[in-house]
């Protein structure tokens, strides 16, 4: 993930799952300024392999085009919110609080 905050993987979450789901927060972070831009707050965006693949207006919406279009393979599920461009604002500043000095 981009920002220098660590996350420690729970034991009972396989490393790969780990990553994935790191990549898909991190797809969300980076794209949701475009997200919001384009007037998508408070829909839901389907994120896969580093892509916001759609955006629906409801859960139950995303996650059924998820297992029509990708069966049981993983995806994310991102509710678009616009707090999370504060929140994602102060977990950087955080990380870098955290960094030594070199």
């Amino acid at each position: 993930m981009a920002s220098n905050v660590s996350l420690t993987r729970p034991a009972h979450i396989p490393p790969e799952q780990w990553e994935r789901a790191l990549d898909d927060l991190e797809t969300y972070r980076r794209e949701l300024p475009r997200l919001l831009k384009d007037g998508h707050a408070n829909r839901y965006a389907l994120i896969k392999s580093g892509q916001v693949v759609s955006v629906w207006d409801t859960e139950g919406d995303a996650l059924q085009a998820a297992n029509e279009r990708f069966g049981a393979e993983p995806v994310a599920t991102y509710k678009i919110n616009p707090l999370d461009v504060a929140r994602f604002s102060h977990v950087r500043a955080i990380g870098k609080e955290q960094q030594c000095p070199s």
